[in-house]
């Protein structure tokens, strides 16, 4: 390799080639414009750029993308957060998406009656939302799992090489079953209305807007969760 080679990332413009701009329909170069003049916009409203015409020269393309246009109905109703705590035998709070996944999947199937026999998406920490609320605003569980744990230790007799070529690389899986029992509290937190969404869309920005979205990409996560794929049907 030259070492007096450039290797700068910034890309190179040929002689031989003019950069071009493009025009709109009245003739001018393209400016986006707000949507409310001299600037002034109501901080309950969202700006979006705007698009004054298509351009006159360059090469048509064909592009496609993954969104989707989406239509639903009932925006009356709300979906409900409920605040998750799961502890052990010892009073000790759980933390690990996997074992919490467990506990509310162990908690739904043997508690689906007193929960109203409601669907929920999980966040994986600390959050369960549900559309329309639970029949109470409190709840607390005990939940048995069995639990299949799993530990690494060292190669046997504490060797960190000797004649083993693999040597403290190589590790022996210890494998136990154990049963678990967990206390799960869960108790109301809010409230968020779907018509913050058609708001959203409308141009209009509200103190739900990010909270409906947030749940919204928590059902789509949880959803891809469940049947291990990405393309799945709300």
């Amino acid at each position: 390799m030259d070492h007096g080679e450039d290797l700068s990332l910034s890309p190179s413009i040929l002689s031989d080639v003019e950069p071009v701009q493009a025009i709109s329909d009245e003739g001018a170069p393209s400016r986006s414009q707000p949507l409310k003049g001299h600037g002034q916009t109501n901080k309950h409203e969202i700006i979006l750029a705007t698009r004054p015409g298509s351009g006159k020269r360059g090469d048509a393309i064909t592009l496609l993308c993954n969104h989707f246009a989406v239509k639903f109905s009932g925006t009356d109703e709300y979906f409900y957060q409920y605040s998750l705590l799961v502890k052990d035998k010892d009073d000790s709070p759980i933390v690990g998406k996997e074992i919490l996944q467990e506990v509310i999947d162990k908690m739904k199937q043997t508690y689906h009656s007193e929960l109203g026999d409601k669907d929920f998406a999980y966040d994986g920490e600390r959050a369960l939302f549900t559309l329309g609320h639970l029949p109470q605003n409190e709840f607390a569980f005990d939940v048995q799992l069995d639990n299949f744990l799993s530990g690494r230790m060292g190669s046997p007799g504490g060797s960190s090489g000797g004649d083993n070529p693999e040597g403290s690389d190589r590790k022996r899986l210890r494998k136990s079953y154990s049963r678990t029992k967990c206390k799960v509290k869960l108790k109301f937190a809010t409230k968020i209305p779907l018509s913050a969404i058609t708001q959203a869309m409308k141009g209009h920005d509200s103190e739900n807007a990010q909270g409906v979205f947030r749940v919204l990409d928590i059902l789509r996560q949880h959803s891809a969760a469940q049947y291990a794929q990405t393309f799945f049907w709300l």
